[in-house]
């Protein structure tokens, strides 16, 4: 009786595992250690030589394990189970490009806007005659510098644009990688 190799398995997990770690990291300056989740694999003890890559997995949705709690790790793969993977990491992918979108044209301040921001903050505040006099003179004076900060903000929001379809295209070129290494290797092993 010929049994199944784990090798395909490992590989996609260390792929997998490897990619999102570099993925999780480009906006990350410090990181939190990680914390065990109340329904972590059984079978997996905290020193074993994947603990990390399968929590970080777990953590991020990627893999669930079975019904009963365990994963199975020793036990190969099936191919639905590795499309199961693939489906949830896409999504995963998407829903961190859809994010880096949201934040990005969330930062809608033009003219108008801050006109009504100062507005309302000189309305809010409880200043005197001279200071209100005093502060309207300063935001005269540094009008032209806001003005040349909003073609700037425009200039760069431009460019953010720009980056945007260019992450999109990655996105879809390291999908594609993705998904051509991992039926490279179902088809060695089937």
């Amino acid at each position: 009786m010929k049994t199944k190799s784990n090798l395909p398995f490992l590989l996609i997990l260390f792929s997998l595992f490897f990619f999102l770690v570099n993925l999780s990291s480009i906006n990350c300056y410090a990181q939190v250690a990680p914390t065990l989740p109340p329904n972590f694999f059984t079978d997996v003890p905290s020193n074993h030589w994947a603990y990390q890559a399968l929590l970080k997995l777990y953590q991020l949705g990627l893999i669930t394990g079975y019904p009963d709690g365990t994963y199975k790790g020793n036990q190969a793969m099936s191919r639905y189970e590795i499309a199961l993977v693939i489906y949830k990491l896409l999504i995963y992918l998407q829903s961190q490009i859809n994010n880096t979108s949201t934040n990005l044209t969330n930062t809608n301040l033009t003219n108008d806007n801050f006109e009504k921001i100062i507005a309302e903050i000189l309305q809010k505040s409880k200043l005197t005659e001279e200071e209100l006099k005093i502060l309207k003179d300063l935001i005269n004076e540094f009008k032209n510098e806001l003005i040349s900060m909003e073609n700037q903000y425009k200039s760069l929001e431009l460019r953010v644009q720009a980056l945007e379809k260019n992450q999109t295209a990655l996105y879809v070129s390291i999908s594609s990688l993705v998904v051509s290494i991992i039926s490279i290797i179902i088809a060695l092993v089937f």
